[in-house]
């Protein structure tokens, strides 16, 4: 963050340039870095590349990076990128935007202008949203600017390519061999992309916004994502000079104010944070939530959510980014739905959860009517037999088409859900990251009281972010003595 916060830079220059004094003395005999620093590793394009791209980003900040290894880098990637290739051995073209780029970034921008140009012409409808990235940022470092065509065409193609939520703006990637980009890598580089050639650009402050939110409470998950995230949010904060922000700021709803306070220089981690019930807004009244702000420099965000209990009647299914719904069976026809049992009967349940791009830290709850307890297969009280069916379901259900042989631990790797929890009238699923499609998962319920019940919606939400959340409708289930 050095770029964006100068306070910062003097402690980072010490262990910047220990870090890139190591990348120097680490280069292969023919010029490119290998994955390991032992043993007899060839050189491998994409590490080659990222380090390219890092001794280019310490010699823009001033740091004094060797000529030569530089000039022998870049001669292991043009070599690579001539190499012959075949049916069999096909170039990969994502891995050849991403090698443009880092040709670029180490002095040969010149060279690689044409190159890039060339590619687009005859094989620009085959790049990966990251690659567009990485042609873009090979064409700003040869001072090329959103008025050239070439530019314009990709920055087009990201904007059809953004998949837009509640949660902010982020790009996925095909998951390819020997593709690492993940889809918070993909965002942060079509982020700095975009901040680098149109700084203005209206679908910057969404990306930030969702970047920001995959990071999560443990960070962004991999290196490589996390360096190229923090790259390109220290480039937007640096355009927008928001870490000298110097204000004071209020925040009201209808004729009184709510919250208030102030920002200074240094502040860019501090939140300030206000919970309304909801019996402060009158129903059939408008209520103006206000924000205001000295005129001064530095930018100030803010989040709003509304959370509501609906009630368990005459409710219909709600998908806003993700949709959830459940139904009942019996356990020897799961085909069938019902809408009624016997006391005593067992029920199978099955929540199905459609995920239309990848999410992060989700949570599904599932409620049950009145008369249905769902059964712990953990307790030692269920009856052995129950318990091998409803795993044999749920593996059944993870499996993958085409796989013969399932290991033991292949439950645990397939499966989306890093837990379960199993109250009395409900069960909750979570996840840290879901991945885009459909999601099933079955347990068994037990019919302990008679009568007719109302059946509440499963609700299913981004934790991060509920307003990205979707909920199935309400029913009605009977349970005869």
């Amino acid at each position: 963050m050095r770029r964006a916060d100068p306070s910062a830079a003097a402690a980072a220059n010490a262990q910047l340039q220990t870090d890139v004094a190591t990348l120097l003395t680490r280069p292969n005999s023919d010029g490119g870095w290998s994955w390991c620093i032992t043993g007899y590793c060839s050189s491998d394009p994409e590490v080659t590349g990222l380090v390219l791209m890092a001794l280019g980003e310490a010699r823009r900040d001033g740091i004094s990076v060797d000529a030569g290894v530089l000039n022998n880098g870049v001669g292991w990637v043009t070599a690579y990128l001539s190499r012959l290739t075949d049916v069999e051995r096909p170039a990969d073209l994502q891995q050849r935007a991403l090698l443009l780029y880092a040709s670029a970034i180490a002095g040969q921008a010149d060279a690689v202008v044409p190159q890039i140009r060339a590619t687009l012409e005859q094989q620009g409808s085959r790049l990966a949203n990251a690659s567009r990235a990485y042609l873009l940022l090979g064409l700003a470092e040869g001072q090329q600017t959103k008025a050239d065509s070439y530019v314009s065409r990709l920055l087009n193609d990201l904007v059809v390519g953004v998949i837009p939520s509640a949660n902010g703006n982020h790009w996925e990637d095909a998951k390819v061999e020997r593709w690492t980009h993940t889809s918070t890598r993909t965002t942060a580089l079509v982020l700095e992309a975009l901040v680098r050639l149109d700084p203005t650009h209206p679908l910057i402050e969404e990306t930030v916004r969702w970047l920001m939110v995959a990071r999560g409470a443990q960070g962004w998950s991999a290196y490589a994502e996390r360096a190229q995230a923090i790259l390109s949010l220290s480039d937007f904060a640096a355009k927008t000079g928001e870490l000298g922000g110097d204000y004071d700021y209020v925040v009201g709803l209808g004729d009184h104010n709510v919250l208030g306070g102030h920002f200074k220089p240094g502040d860019g981690k501090k939140t300030d944070a206000k919970t309304l019930p909801l019996s402060d807004i009158r129903p059939g009244t408008i209520s103006l939530l206000s924000f205001a702000r000295q005129r001064t420099a530095g930018r100030m965000y803010y989040t709003l959510n509304l959370h509501y209990q609906t009630p368990a009647q005459n409710i219909e299914a709600l998908n806003r980014g993700i949709a959830v719904t459940h139904e009942y069976t019996r356990l020897d026809d799961p085909k069938t739905r019902v809408f009624g049992a016997k006391l005593g009967d067992t029920i199978r349940v099955k929540v199905t959860v459609v995920a239309p791009a990848d999410l992060n830290y989700v949570e599904v709850d599932d409620f049950l009517p009145a008369g249905l307890e769902p059964i712990d297969p953990r307790l030692n009280i269920v009856d052995p037999n129950l318990k091998q069916r409803l795993n044999a379901e749920r593996i059944r259900l993870l499996q993958p088409g085409g796989v013969v042989f399932w290991a033991p631990w292949f439950e645990w790797y397939y499966s989306p859900w890093d837990g379960s929890e199993i109250r009395d009238d409900h069960i909750t699923l979570r996840a840290q990251q879901l991945p885009k499609g459909i999601h099933e998962y079955v347990y068994y319920a037990r019919a302990t009281s008679p009568g007719d019940y109302y059946v509440a919606p499963s609700h299913a939400q981004e934790s991060f972010f509920p307003e990205v959340f979707g909920r199935g409708d309400s029913a009605r289930f009977v349970i005869q003595p």
